[in-house]
């Protein structure tokens, strides 16, 4: 499940590939790390065209997760066919989510190891396939709740690729570039779309450690990462 990714791009950037009608987004740093229960760049449906706004990462959980308490969200949507998504699939819902890299936990010994993914070594602006959603209700932690309106949204996943499997065999996140596969997403009505993503919405790459490459590995598909980055914020 991924619970962090990057974003090292400008406003011109996703309003020019997302074919943006509308920017409230305001200021943006060029480089972000999202993080689950803030807020980031996504480029939604409205009434007028699309929309590139900061909403906060996590759609409402389940009510039997919460029993109560206030909801930190669900990042990562698996099953979108299940009934708690039904009221989100319609395309009013629909939003594409910048990134340019992304990353997986991979279960290594004596602790977890961060990997990073991107469409290639160039690290190009590419969107996930979400929802999104106004909810009413108290997010955050008992400690610190946050009671009011909320502008969610979460992305869907599916079945991981060749590269990202021997990091995360469960499910990858159904990423995409092309533009007519983003406008299929976003706007066609039949919402099977979101069950049926073609292969050309997660043809990702895998950035990695080259230290701890194996000697038969593509170099091509690896990169050093610089792990010592502190996160960066909206301004």
């Amino acid at each position: 499940m991924c619970n962090l990714y990057n974003i090292s791009t400008n406003q011109e950037a996703m309003r020019a590939l997302g074919k943006v009608a509308n920017d409230i987004l305001g200021n943006l740093e060029p480089l972000i790390d999202a993080y689950p229960d803030r807020p980031a760049p996504v480029v939604r449906n409205m009434p007028g065209g699309r929309e590139l706004a900061a909403l906060t990462w996590g759609m409402p959980s389940p009510s039997f997760v919460t029993k109560g308490n206030p909801d930190t969200g669900v990042t990562n949507i698996r099953h979108i066919e299940s009934k708690h998504w039904q009221p989100w699939r319609s395309v009013e819902h629909r939003c594409l989510v910048p990134w340019t890299k992304f990353c997986e936990w991979e279960d290594t010994k004596p602790r977890k190891t961060k990997r990073w993914f991107a469409i290639n070594e160039e690290k190009p602006l590419a969107f996930f396939a979400g929802i999104w959603t106004t909810w009413n209700g108290v997010r955050g932690s008992p400690k610190t709740p946050r009671p009011g309106t909320h502008e969610l949204f979460g992305f869907l996943t599916c079945e991981p690729n060749e590269v990202v499997a021997p990091i995360h065999p469960k499910a990858m996140l159904a990423a995409c570039r092309d533009y007519h596969e983003l406008v299929r997403l976003i706007s066609h009505r039949t919402r099977g779309v979101l069950t049926k993503l073609s292969s050309n919405c997660h043809q990702t790459y895998g950035l990695s450690d080259l230290a701890s490459a194996p000697p038969n590995a593509d170099m091509r598909r690896l990169l050093v990462l610089d792990p010592s980055r502190p996160p960066l914020r909206f301004r």
